[in-house]
């Protein structure tokens, strides 16, 4: 029988090993924090962010939306949705009762929300439109998109009684330009307006979220216990391939 000397030795091998994660991950993330500020104010395109995001995955939002977290640890990029639509980034989330297909949208940091009349831009409303047609394509080729999720990542339990749900996240412009009453309201308004399935945040909002993760040793761990150990594979010629960053 193991001895209580043995447990205890074992459990302060276990506390000292977090610790010292902790201690040697922390600093890694406030570097990264710092990465993205800095990106964010001298970014010069889209692509720029694209390539950030694809070398810090933990940054994505909706990578927690269900407690079993991202199938087989696999992000898509540049995924397609049939000959319609190509996303910048995809995964699949699971719990015990339901199967997340996730899409990502994500735009120049630099390109404005509102007009100078504080109307949304037209270029954000484009943007919008995008997971919305996203939206409507999930409603009519829910199944096409399963499989094709399956032939990625090649699905080790058994979904098939899973139900299946959809988010898109719209990622768009900086939270600075939300700065008067009129802007904060319809802002606000439209959060409210696209319901559970449709996401808008600024760039400001995903950095917030690493942010209060740094703040917390438990989110530490999680950043880089787990979500660094997300694949990224990209799709070309009808075939998904690891994609190295």
């Amino acid at each position: 029988m193991e001895s209580n000397e043995n447990k205890d030795t074992t459990l302060a091998d276990v506390i000292s090993e977090t610790l010292s994660d902790i201690e040697k991950n922390a600093p890694k993330l406030q570097n990264s924090i710092q990465q993205f500020h800095k990106l964010l104010d001298n970014c010069q395109n889209e692509s720029e962010m694209q390539k950030f995001l694809e070398g810090s995955l933990y940054y994505l939002p909706g990578l927690r939306d269900l407690h079993n977290g991202v199938m087989e640890d696999t992000i898509v990029t540049k995924m397609p949705l049939g000959s319609d639509h190509i996303t910048d980034f995809a995964f699949v989330s699971r719990n015990s009762m339901n199967m997340q297909y996730t899409l990502i949208e994500i735009e120049d940091p630099n390109k404005n929300i509102f007009t100078k009349g504080d109307q949304f831009s037209s270029y954000f409303n484009h943007a919008l439109q995008q997971i919305k047609d996203w939206q409507l394509w999930f409603n009519k080729n829910g199944t096409y998109l399963d499989k094709s999720f399956n032939d990625i990542v090649n699905y080790r339990v058994d979904t098939s009684d899973d139900y299946k749900s959809f988010k898109a996240y719209l990622v768009y412009g900086r939270r600075s330009e939300i700065n008067n009453r009129v802007r904060k309201d319809r802002w606000q308004n439209l959060e409210k307006s696209l319901g559970e399935e449709l996401k808008v945040m600024s760039y400001d909002r995903l950095a917030s979220n690493i942010e209060c993760a740094s703040s917390n040793t438990i989110d530490i761990l999680t950043v880089f216990r787990h979500f660094e150990s997300l694949k990224l594979r990209s799709y070309r010629k009808k075939t998904f391939y690891p994609k190295n960053i």
